[in-house]
């Protein structure tokens, strides 16, 4: 699929300071557009500074199931509005379409997507590296992500990336880097009876 058809060139739309707002109605307003580099799939914000890091796939305009081992992105310097892309290769993760968390460290957690069991780990401050985490046990992508209470990160579901099965609940502990399946956790209860949804829960079950 060839995003650049649907989205070109590539604009986001900001709300102005806070400290800013004069809406006669208390709402704000829009600022102005910023224009990526590469189609934003997902992003996150890196909590000491503010600054959005967005990612796309292989390529910055389309994704390819297996096509490489590496994600296009690009970080917006919130202050300055500088934007800068970089080319993620050493975690050897195509993160198109993942879960997204962030654990009790301010680290941000990308699992599965395009390269379905991956595991990337940014360290949560703008000029940081991406490091890479355990294997998930079940490749996936659109997966649900959540951080539990106790500072590990929950997965459960997703969909075309990765095996044909029943892709239930497991749980990463960053003091480990080792994601644990939770047996006491599947997915069927979650699938709907839509004509797929159907189709895969009697697939599953």
């Amino acid at each position: 699929m060839v995003f650049s058809k649907l989205v070109k060139p590539v604009t986001f739309v900001t709300f102005t300071s806070l400290l800013s707002i004069a809406d006669a109605a208390g709402l704000g307003s829009w600022g102005s557009t910023i224009t990526f580099p590469t189609v934003p799939v997902a992003a996150a914000v890196f909590h000491e500074t503010g600054d959005l890091f967005i990612w796309s796939a292989y390529a910055r305009d389309r994704f390819q199931v297996g096509k490489a081992g590496y994600t296009q992105s690009a970080l917006y310097d919130t202050g300055s509005g500088a934007i800068t892309s970089f080319n993620i290769t050493n975690t050897g993760h195509d993160m198109f379409c993942p879960g997204v968390s962030a654990d009790f460290n301010g680290r941000i957690v990308v699992t599965g997507g395009d390269t379905a069991a991956k595991t990337s780990i940014h360290d949560g401050v703008s000029g940081g590296a991406w490091v890479a985490g355990g294997d998930m046990t079940i490749g996936r992508g659109y997966q649900a992500s959540a951080t539990c209470s106790d500072g590990r990160i929950f997965t459960i579901g997703g969909a075309w990336s990765g095996p044909r099965q029943a892709k239930g609940g497991e749980i990463f502990d960053p003091s480990t880097n080792k994601w644990t399946a939770l047996s006491g956790c599947p997915v069927q209860p979650m699938l709907t009876n839509d004509k797929d949804g159907g189709k895969y829960f009697k697939l599953l079950t």
